[in-house]
This record gives structure tokens, sequence and C-alpha cells, in this order.
């Protein structure tokens, strides 16, 4: 194996000119044997069969000669070994014919050549034959060294229909040492794919232990998600590396690559939550909307749904230059025929925001603009307040002015009994849009609550994903902490849904299912990365748990409602509270105190009044 990855290691001409003298070496060898088969004896009386032994000689020089220049003018030798295949072995086959029609003409001379005529035949179909089982070998032996040296062990979960095209593609892809399949079909068990077992899971588990296997391929992309989540939870106690083969429709089969993907935690959430998109179309369609914090998690995605529905034009407005250049150019490569009016503005801006509402006359607008981290909000509270109430308030006064049909607000489950300032932040502007709504019936609004979403910025999930990375330690709480979870994209096509229902001032909460524990997302994050976690019980694990204590306005357990009487909607992932409807008299006379107080940079004062209206 040493020689063989030495030879991998020289230069390109280095690598040539030892291929020449093979193929040397190669065109010998069929020349004796040819004289061989010709005589009928291994050993053979130059004299008896030559006039003059120089003939005997002149052959073993001009043979290799015309094979050579011939090989080397053909680009024979551009080839890699390890990729050598049929389209190659026809090369040297149509090479060969070439260099025996040279050879043919060039021994028809007596001058040249004595010998018998037999010999022009005879010999390019023996060196065709050591030639091809020379390169066919070689490629093999090359392949091997990858497999043992440089490929990844890994075993297949799934012996059906992609099982078997994902094991033909990583076989070519030269990535991956298969070794073997584990399904749960017990007729399949015990059998062989092409040579490759197929384990009972227990069996897999005793491969997988034995044979220092690094990544479980999970090659089922048809599964339902109650049955893929079963498997997964399975294989993540295994602390191996899981990876994933995307749905069928995503499939990449080109004989070279397959799209797998790194198995994320969203996995573990996927609950097949379907939209109305029949509904959302009827809606959405040749409107124009607007979207503010287009360029943030939320926002972004809600653009990249928006834009599927056939609306006329899309507003975006962030006040982060970068965000909002990034979803223009992406929503450009989704739609190039779409109108897509990129505004960088904040919405605190208020004059600015009246000029926009006035040039562009959006029909809809989805409100995600917020500062949404509850430590950076509590840290700086006058410019929190400015932004989630103040900003929310210029939204909806001029949306009433510009006659909007229809204004959804993203809130947060952080709004419920608010601990925090950006908890009351948001339940304020809750406040204000139900007030406006119930008193103004000439425009539709929702209010869509929702917990923590993976993979937005700022998460627990892109925290925890780091200091995997940098191999701990991972930062928590409290032992005890859960939230809610539930990926972007299922989020974004509730929150379209439920702005197509009939609404005044309504609130709708996403069904996020059971709350998850903190804990345990890092601990599978970490059974996910194919790592483990150091503890008392397990002193050489890879990444250590640190407990930081809850911090400011941190609640241990979060609640999407004031209450659990909710009713039903016609999706059963939206539910609808039946909180009444703000009527405070004092609501706009706390309001301009609160203003007055944010001019006067008063974070005490501005909090107390933010308390003061939030709770009610």
């Amino acid at each position: 194996m040493k020689i063989i990855l030495y030879f991998k290691s020289l230069r390109h001409n280095y690598k040539k000119i030892i291929a020449i003298l093979n193929d040397i070496f190669l065109s010998l060898i069929s020349i004796y044997l040819a004289l061989s088969v010709r005589f009928n004896t291994f050993i053979f009386d130059i004299d008896q069969y030559f006039s003059s032994p120089l003939d005997f000689y002149k052959i073993f020089i001009l043979i290799p000669l015309i094979t050579i220049l011939v090989f080397l003018f053909s680009g024979i030798y551009n080839t890699v070994i390890r990729h050598v295949g049929i389209f190659h072995l026809q090369n040297l086959f149509y090479r060969v014919i070439f260099y025996s029609i040279i050879l043919s003409f060039s021994l028809a001379f007596p001058d040249i050549w004595t010998g018998p005529k037999s010999l022009i035949l005879i010999q390019p179909l023996i060196f065709i034959v050591l030639i091809a089982l020379n390169r066919i070998v070689a490629s093999y032996i090359f392949n091997l060294d990858n497999n043992l040296e440089n490929k990844i062990n890994c075993i297949l979960y799934g012996a059906g229909n992609s099982g078997i095209q994902t094991l033909k593609v990583l076989n070519n892809s030269g990535l991956y040492n298969i070794c073997g399949f584990i399904d749960d079909d017990k007729d399949k068990q015990g059998r062989n794919i092409d040579g490759y077992k197929i384990f009972s899971l227990i069996k897999g588990i005793e491969k997988i232990n034995t044979n220092s296997i690094k990544e479980i391929i999970l090659a089922m992309p048809s599964l339902n998600s109650g049955v893929r989540k079963k498997i997964i939870n399975k294989l993540v106690a295994l602390n191996i590396k899981i990876k994933t083969v995307p749905a069928v429709d995503e499939f990449i089969f080109d004989n070279k690559r397959l799209n797998i993907k790194e198995l994320r935690i969203n996995d573990l959430l996927d609950r097949s939550i379907t939209f109305n998109k029949k509904r959302i179309l009827e809606v959405l369609q040749r409107r124009t909307i607007l979207v503010t914090g287009a360029g943030g998690s939320i926002g972004s995605e809600l653009s990249r749904q928006i834009i599927k529905y056939k609306i006329d034009k899309i507003i975006l407005l962030d006040h982060s230059e970068i965000n909002l250049f990034l979803i223009k150019e992406e929503l450009l490569s989704l739609n190039e025929n779409i109108s897509i009016i990129p505004i960088l503005s904040s919405i605190n801006n208020y004059k600015r925001l009246k000029n926009i509402f006035k040039t562009y006359k959006p029909d809809y607008v989805y409100h995600a603009a917020a500062y949404k981290h509850v430590t950076i909000v509590e840290e700086n509270i006058i410019d929190g307040i400015s932004n989630n109430v103040f900003g929310t308030i210029n939204l909806i006064d001029i949306s009433l002015e510009y006659n909007v049909k229809r204004f959804t607000l993203i809130s947060t489950d952080k709004a419920v009994d608010p601990s925090n300032v950006m908890g009351l932040t948001k339940r304020i502007a809750e406040i204000y849009l139900r007030h406006k709504t119930f008193n103004h019936k000439s425009m539709q609004s929702s209010i869509v609550r929702f917990g923590n979403v993976l993979g937005s910025s700022g998460s627990v999930f892109s925290l925890f994903s780091k200091q995997i990375k940098h191999k701990g330690p991972i930062t928590l709480t409290h032992l005890d902490v859960t939230r809610y979870f539930m990926t972007i994209p299922e989020a974004v096509g509730l929150i379209l849904e439920s702005s197509a229902y009939e609404s005044y001032g309504d609130i709708y909460i996403l069904d996020m299912g059971e709350p998850i524990k903190i804990l345990d997302l890092a601990k599978k994050m970490v059974a996910l990365s194919g790592l483990t976690i150091r503890d008392n019980n397990n002193l050489d694990g890879d990444i250590a748990i640190e407990i930081t204590g809850l911090k400011k306005g941190e609640k241990l357990h979060e609640k999407l409602a004031m209450n659990l009487d909710l009713d039903k909607t016609n999706n059963a992932f939206i539910l609808l509270t039946n909180e009444d409807k703000a009527t405070d008299n004092d609501l706009y006379a706390n309001l301009d105190r609160l203003k007055d107080a944010l001019e006067l940079s008063d974070s005490s004062l501005s909090l107390d009044i933010l308390r003061k209206i939030g709770k009610y």
C-alpha cells in the first residue's frame, strides 16, 4: 500500500513515464508469448526460424516503439488509472488495431522481417488481453487502497430501491466504503445485495461497533414522518453521525454524486404539516405585498413563499443593507419575472413609510420587523420599545390611512404573560393592532403567535451548532428549561394560511407540538454529530455541558396563550384564541406617556409604563 501511496504522490509526468515502461514490458511479453504460440514451444531455436538473429531482436525493438508512439500521440496516457472504464478499454482496442496495421506494413518488407507473418496477428491479440487485464487490475488496486485509506466506512439504513440506488452512486463517488445494509424487513435480513449483507438493527449495531463505521446514511426518503422519526430516535442513541438522502423529488443521481445531507435536528420535528395553498393563492394572487424585516429569518422565508402565489409585486423593507441585497438576489434567482422593490429603511421613519405606502399602495402587509433577542432588548430598552412598539404603530396607522386590506403581525409566545421587555413590546403591539382593528373594520388583521424556530439567527440551535463545531462546551441556562420549536418553512406556511382567514384582530396560535427540553435538544444535536457528552458518567466524552443560570427576563417554560381554551380552524395546526380584545380607554394616553419617556431616554420610566400597558 505504501508503494501505491508513493505512486499517487508523484507528478503526472513521472506517472506517465512509469506507465510507458509498463506498456513496453507488456509489449515485450506479448511478443515472446506470440512466438511461443506460433512455434508451439517456450524455448525455440532462433537459427531454425530466422535467417538472421538480428531479425529476431529487431522485432523486440520495433513493436514496442510503434506501440508507444501510437499510445503517446493518441492521448492514452492522459487517463487516470483509478477511473479506468469501458471507454478507456475501447480506446486501447482501437489503438492496438491501428498499431497492428502499421506493424503489418513495416514487417511486409523482406529486408526488415524474415520471420513468420502470423506474428502480425497473434501479437496484437495477446497484447490487448494483457494490457486490458493490466489496466483493470491496476484500477482495482488503486480503488482498494482508497477504500482502506481514504474512504468513510458507512452503513446504509434501508435496503429498498432507494438504498440500492444510493449504494451504486456512493460506490462510484469514491467517498464511501459501504459495509452493508440495515433494514427492519425480516424477509430481507440475512440476504445480500451485490455482495453487501442486510442486517437487522441489532446485528447492524454490532457491525457498527466492530468495524469502525463512522456514518449511517438513511436511504428511505419516502418514509412517512412518524416512522422516520422513530428510526432516527433509535439511531441517535448510537452516537454516530447520521446522514440522509433527500426527498424523492430532490434526488440527484448522475452516477457521480448523490445529494446526501447532514441529518439536522429539523428532521426530528417533521410532522408533515400541510397548508391550504389554494386558499392562499386566492388571497395573494395579483396583489402587492409589503414584507417588513424582509431580510430576517422569518421575513426572508415569507418572501420566498409569497412569490410562489402569482402576486403582482413584492416590497421588501429592511434596515440592513446586506440582508436586503441578499434576499433580493435570491428572489430574483427564484422568479425573474416578479416585480421586486427593495427598500432600505426603518419602520421608525414615519415620513419615509408614508411615502412608501403612497407610492406603491400595498394590499397586504406582513410585519416581521422586530428586535427579538431577549437579552439584547433587555439591555437596550429605549431602542427595543421604539422599534417594536412605535415602529409597529407607525405601520398600523399608515396601513389604515392608505386602505391596506390585510395586516398580519408576527408575534411570539413571549407576548403571553410577558416577563421581559421584548415580550412586553410584542404584547403592546398586539393590543394596539386589535384595538385599532376592532374600532376600524376597514382593514382585516391577524396576529400569529409561535415559539422558537429552528435555524433563525441567534437561536439556541445556531448557538449549539457553533459550540459543537468547536468541541464545546455547550452552555445551557437551566437543566429543566423547555421551549416550543418549529421549522421556519412550517411556521411561515401556517402564517400565510392563517392570514387568509377572515379576521379582525384575531390571535392565531401555531400548534408546535409538545415543548422540548433544551437539555434533550443539546444531547440529540451532539449525538447527530457523532460525538458524546462528557459528564461524570462518561469522563472521556467529547463535549461538556455547562449550566450558566437563567438570564434576565428568561422564563423556565413558555406558553402560547393566556388560557388553554382554544378554538379550531380549518387547519389542525392553526388554533384561535378567545382572548378579549383590548378596550382600555387609557391606551392612547399611556402610549403618549411612553413616547415622552422615550424622548427623555428614561429607561426606568419607560419600563414602568410599558409594564402598565402590557399587563392589562
